[in-house]
């Protein structure tokens, strides 16, 4: 069975779906919300083009703005209640949870129809994440479901156990990256003085070998300047071999210049 699943899941896509769920869990503890309920948000907002960062920035928006609104009627979110005909007791009886507050503050911007007060309404409530939440509730309360049907269907609902495990498998990841990193440091920490000592040594070799490069070239020069003298000298005594030394001459005066190149 774990051979057939690795063949249909690979490494990568595994970490990507604990990494998945691990954030899904951090984010729907910070809203109040269940992972069930959070991933199935997540799902059908897909649907209507809204991004996770915009969805989370709208329910953060909407837990602010209908908190303040259901201690005392009043805060940024007043007017759009006033709007849809929400009462403070009737915040404080329907807003029982995050989830019960965005599906009922979604079911009265559905019955909305579009234009500027929607828009006006739905900012008050979710700020600047309103245009998104307009699509959102424009899915309908039947397409809203259907796509909450279709997360459960295709696996896409995570689980408060399977986030929690993901949270603690990341975790204990993170944990051992740490102690990989710890071993490395203590590794290099230990051999890097003699890691120096071995490059100095290596260093200084190649100085010396430049060094004896630079003596044994200009040796040769010494040797070729010596033999053209030489030469020179033969072929003042020996005029009838004069042609032959003065071509050889003039083969060593080419490889002079080019050793005087070097």
């Amino acid at each position: 069975l774990s051979t057939a699943f690795a063949g249909v899941v690979s490494v990568s896509a595994m970490k990507n779906i604990i990494d998945t769920a691990d954030a899904v869990g951090e984010q729907s503890e910070k809203l109040s919300l269940s992972t069930e309920a959070w991933s199935k948000y997540i799902y059908t907002a897909k649907f209507a083009g809204v991004e996770l960062g915009t969805l989370d920035a709208a329910f953060s928006a909407m837990i602010r703005r209908t908190n303040n609104f259901t201690k005392d009627g009043s805060g940024a979110a007043a007017t759009a209640m006033e709007e849809l005909g929400i009462s403070v007791a009737t915040a404080r009886k329907e807003f029982t949870s995050t989830e019960a507050t965005f599906d009922y503050l979604i079911k009265k911007l559905a019955q909305m129809p579009d234009g500027m007060k929607k828009t006006a309404v739905a900012q008050d409530l979710f700020s600047k994440s309103a245009t998104d939440v307009i699509r959102y509730a424009n899915l309908g309360a039947d397409g809203i479901a259907r796509l909450g049907k279709q997360a459960e269907i295709t696996g896409n609902i995570i689980s408060s156990d399977f986030a929690a495990n993901a949270g603690e498998l990341n975790d204990g990841l993170d944990v051992l990256g740490s102690m990989i990193t710890g071993i490395g440091n203590k590794l290099m920490t230990t051999f890097t003085p003699a890691m120096v000592t071995a490059s100095r040594a290596v260093s200084d070799f190649l100085n010396i070998q430049r060094q004896q490069s630079a003596f044994e070239l200009k040796q040769e020069i010494a040797d070729v300047e010596a033999g053209l003298k030489e030469l020179n000298q033969l072929s003042k005594s020996r005029p009838d071999l004069a042609i032959t030394y003065n071509a050889e001459a003039s083969t060593q005066s080419n490889r002079l210049g080019i050793l005087k190149k070097q």
